[in-house]
């Protein structure tokens, strides 16, 4: 036997093994499950067992026609070799293709959840501004046919009020848009933002009674607008409840991997019409009432990779509470934090004309 042959007989199946080392390599790097990583071997040792099997019966029948002239065993070592070496990679890709799939549905079902949102807080946005312009402009009409009548101030009052809710309107949907483009995620001390949230809130409305039951000073790694996710939740119970009456108390705790806000108010309560989005944002019902700033706060927690509730408070009032996942510094951000950062914004503003 010639050098050259002896070089080949040891190139091949070591070519072969090193090929098999590499997929197991890779799929120890792509962070596969357990069971995931098991099958691939079992699809691997699969294909070298066939490939074993066959080359077997093609010499048992060789060997009925007359004598073999090869070495059987290395030619079956070698075909059992390139069958685990192909079947590794097959198994990587195979499963990797699974894995792909499975992120890819998860991420049509929130986009299409994400398409209704905003669908539905288009119609909002739109609706509202046809109602507060629809007032402005009757009362307009009103001082123009008589700008002495008895009740001017009372109208001027209603003008005033009613373009203070229209500016409101327009601020919000602007930060619903920032909200949107906004890709970036940034580690925050929760209890900085609220304190934050709190304070500022005092500022404006001293006469608020605002209780906080802080336990935590954990991180999450949320939406740039957080405080503002806080603001709007304080601001909308002090606006839809009487201040003479009115407590709010926050707390702040960490609860099975998540920091957890809750707002309590002891105010009416939040309406069904209002919450409705949460459920079937598409079927949502428009009412007068029905404004953005729940729009607001869904979409910052959406953005944070967190989630947004309700609750009734007992005797009166609601509970608003939003979950954020804890900032790991160990692993990549959850998939929804992912979907997210796609900026997909982009892709459904021209749709549904926000």
């Amino acid at each position: 036997m010639s050098a050259t042959t002896t070089w080949i007989e040891a190139g091949i199946p070591s070519l072969l093994s090193l090929s098999f080392v590499y997929a197991g390599y890779r799929v120890t790097k792509a962070d596969f499950s357990l069971d995931m990583s098991l099958r691939v071997v079992i699809i691997s040792l699969g294909l070298a067992c066939i490939a074993i099997t066959t080359t077997t019966l093609v010499f048992v029948v060789f060997a009925l026609q007359g004598p073999i002239l090869v070495d059987t065993g290395w030619v079956i070592f070698l075909t059992g070799t390139a069958g685990a070496a192909s079947g590794a990679p097959l198994g990587f890709y195979y499963y990797q293709q699974q894995r792909q799939n499975e992120l890819l549905e998860t991420q049509y079902e929130e986009i299409a959840m994400l398409h209704k949102r905003l669908s539905v807080a288009s119609r909002v946005l739109r609706h509202n501004l046809r109602n507060e312009l629809t007032i402005i402009l009757g009362t307009t009409e009103i001082l123009r046919e008589d700008p002495t009548a008895s009740n001017a101030d009372e109208l001027f009052d209603r003008l005033e009020k009613h373009h203070r809710k229209l500016r409101s309107i327009s601020e919000k949907s602007g930060h619903i848009r920032k909200v949107w483009e906004t890709e970036l995620l940034v580690d925050q001390p929760i209890d900085g933002v609220v304190s934050d949230s709190v304070n500022h809130i005092r500022a404006v409305e001293p006469a608020v009674s605002i209780q906080t039951d802080i336990r935590t000073e954990a991180m999450v790694d949320a939406h740039p607008h957080l405080e503002l996710a806080i603001k709007e939740a304080l601001t909308n119970a002090i606006t839809h409840n009487s201040l003479n009456s009115l407590v709010i108390e926050i707390c702040v705790f960490e609860r099975d991997g998540h920091v957890r806000i809750e707002i309590a108010d002891t105010g009416s309560g939040i309406s069904e019409d209002e919450l409705a989005f949460l459920d079937s944002p598409s079927e949502t019902a428009l009412t007068h009432g029905t404004g953005l700033g729940l729009w607001l706060m869904d979409a910052i927690m959406l953005r944070s990779g967190g989630e947004l509730s309700f609750q009734e408070n007992d005797p009166s009032g609601t509970i608003v509470i939003m979950d954020l996942p804890l900032t790991d510094t160990e692993s990549d951000r959850p998939l929804s934090v992912e979907l997210w950062n796609m900026n997909l914004f982009e892709q459904f503003k021209s749709r549904v004309g926000i």
